[in-house]
């Protein structure tokens, strides 16, 4: 069976790698010849313009999805003030219905102004909600922050509006609904923009027929 051997490689395409000599059968060693190093031109880097490719293509990328990013961290700033602060007023806002609810009867107010309210339960207990700064207060104690204003409005049996506030003693009597707006609100930083949440409940004393 004839043996066609190696054919010579070129000369230009290959660079010796002088170990591989102990791979090859002793009488094919001729028909190999030494790797000579590849011309300076086959090995050039990145060109100038490539570069600024490169660059304007980033620089495309990052303006097309910056508005993007900035619209997913605002959505997720705003879930976190309403999970917290907001959940924070809501609670506050459930506790002031349902104590609103027991005034003790239709005398039991003391105060009735636009951001505050004053009356007894019907367990004889002296209960005060007030705005002090931006703080919602029950008598002493801390309900809720971030408070950007507590309103008040007063209505009568047959839903007139009880006005000027704060009422007098012969319209405090005559309240038959309570309608209460609560907003809180979370100025702008650096790093987050401004929020605000509006809260609104009505409220039927239950006791104010007698």
């Amino acid at each position: 069976m004839e043996d066609r051997g190696f054919t010579p490689l070129d000369s230009k395409h290959l660079t010796g790698f002088t170990p591989l000599d102990r791979f090859i059968p002793s009488d094919k060693k001729p028909y190999l010849t030494g790797f000579t190093p590849l011309d300076s031109k086959h090995l050039t880097g990145f060109t100038l313009i490539e570069v600024i490719m490169v660059i304007v293509v980033v620089g495309a990328l990052a303006v097309g999805t910056a508005p993007f990013l900035n619209a997913v961290i605002d959505r997720w700033t705003f879930l976190e003030f309403r999970n917290e602060v907001g959940m924070q007023a809501r609670h506050a806002l459930d506790w002031l219905v349902r104590e609103a609810k027991e005034v003790n009867d239709k005398n039991s107010f003391s105060i009735a102004d636009s951001a505050r309210l004053k009356f007894t339960n019907s367990d004889s207990v002296s209960i005060d909600y007030s705005l002090s700064g931006k703080t919602l207060k029950r008598n002493n104690d801390d309900l809720a922050d971030y408070v950007d204003s507590l309103q008040f409005e007063y209505r009568d049996q047959q839903g007139n509006l009880l006005t000027p506030l704060p009422l007098n003693a012969t319209q405090m009597a005559q309240i038959w609904r309570i309608s209460i707006t609560l907003t809180i609100k979370r100025t702008a930083t650096k790093a987050s923009k401004e929020e605000t949440l509006t809260l609104k409940s009505d409220v039927f004393p239950r006791n104010l027929g007698i």
